[in-house]
């Protein structure tokens, strides 16, 4: 009788960790189902400790884009290497399509840069703006999102 209630109990468990890996993969699945697949691939450098970086992410993933995160301690680097002023500088780099998005740029702020398609390197959204989308920080602040060009220099492109 001992050895009926241990493989019963090994069973049970056994079909508890199905049904919970099972719940985890229906959970991705509507995760993916969501990428409009119409939308380019966002690919986004981070620093390894950042975490709002990745609630970015996820509120871009949330408007349908499929995202991709790398994580790299040479984020200057990545920067520098592709023309993004020091002075305009966030905690995370993205590419999309063929620009840069610095930062916690709005999702309504790209979507008009890729309809628009300006002449520019990217959009950047300057520091860490507490109201931004991944910081959603409760705040009466606005912030500037800047379109900036291969030289550094940047006009207005939003106020949130």
């Amino acid at each position: 009788m001992k050895n009926y209630k241990k493989t019963i109990l090994y069973l049970s468990i056994i079909i508890f960790s199905g049904v919970v890996v099972w719940a985890f993969a229906q959970k991705s699945n509507r995760i993916s189902e969501s990428i409009n697949l119409d939308l380019p691939e966002v690919v986004m450098y981070k620093n390894p400790q950042c975490t709002c970086c990745d609630r970015w992410a996820s509120y871009l993933r949330k408007q349908g884009y499929p995202v991709s995160v790398n994580v790299s301690s040479e984020m200057i680097s990545i920067k520098e290497t592709n023309n993004v002023p020091l002075n305009l500088a966030s905690c995370h780099t993205a590419f999309i399509d063929d620009y840069v998005v610095e930062g916690h740029v709005p999702v309504e702020d790209i979507n008009r840069m890729l309809k628009e398609r300006p002449d520019a390197v990217g959009l950047a959204a300057p520091g860490m703006p507490a109201a931004s989308p991944g910081m959603d920080i409760k705040t009466n602040d606005s912030y500037e999102v800047r379109l900036f060009d291969k030289e550094g220099n940047s006009v207005l492109y939003a106020t949130h």
